[in-house]
């Protein structure tokens, strides 16, 4: 079968024709080196046509024309995970800050109870929620408090219920990993709906479930990292803070 003569295209600063496609077709293909001669060999009694070989060399042509390459679908979709040693508390108005939590209304220990004084407004909203509703309904949700505080500054806070009890009685960290997607999905929808006149600034988030919950961070972690943004004006980075040691 012939091969049809294409335009010159240009790759980088050289060129290449249909016939110096060819050219290189036929060099491959001619060459005694055992193993290109076993690339060039059909697999399952197929037949290999110069047609064939010349469209894969044009491929691999086309692929290097660009000296730049456009993110995946996949990234451009996700946020942008970073990590940072420092207060989480210490954040600009409007910023989003986000825990674990469990569905029995308690902060009662970990970073929850420093959630509960920082938040004490927030925490009777929590808690509200949580003896309205039950926990099996509230495992895997989340919940956004939007600022309430009077003094200091305005921040939302959002809950993630990936446990529904605390303790002994806390799931397992099957479970809890299995519930902290659908939480964490929960939580970006309603940020693309804030409560709360306050425009969000920015997403903080602890090293959720590692703590009292005994989930390895890495794992939560993962999670986080496939968590699509989809649409709206939300920050595009989740910043992760862990307290400074020593």
């Amino acid at each position: 079968m012939a091969i049809k003569r294409n335009k010159t295209t240009e790759i980088g600063e050289g060129s290449k024709s249909g016939d110096d496609i060819r050219a290189i077709v036929l060099d491959k293909f001619d060459s005694d080196d055992k193993n290109s001669s076993a690339d060039l060999m059909p697999k399952s009694g197929g037949t290999v046509t110069y047609a064939s070989m010349a469209s894969k060399a044009a491929e691999q042509d086309k692929k290097q024309m660009s000296p730049t390459q456009s993110p995946s679908p996949s990234n451009s979709k996700t946020f942008i995970i970073t990590d940072r040693v420092g207060d989480i508390f210490d954040a600009p108005d409007g910023a989003v800050i986000i825990h674990a939590c469990n569905c029995m209304g308690s902060w009662a220990a970990g970073i929850a109870a420093a959630f509960k004084q920082r938040y004490p407004k927030a925490f009777a909203k929590y808690a509200l929620h949580c003896k309205q509703n039950t926990p099996n309904s509230l495992w895997g949700t989340a919940l956004l408090i939007p600022p309430m505080e009077t003094k200091g500054p305005r921040h939302y806070v959002g809950c993630l219920f990936t446990s529904r009890r605390y303790g002994r009685g806390k799931d397992s960290p099957a479970q809890i990993l299995a519930k902290t997607g659908p939480a964490m999905e929960d939580l970006v929808e309603m940020m693309r709906k804030p409560t709360a006149k306050d425009t969000i600034t920015e997403i903080r988030i602890c090293q959720i479930n590692s703590g009292l919950f005994s989930v390895p961070w890495e794992k939560s972690k993962a999670i986080i990292e496939e968590l699509e943004i989809g649409d709206g004006d939300l920050p595009k980075e989740i910043i992760v803070y862990t307290q400074p040691t020593g």
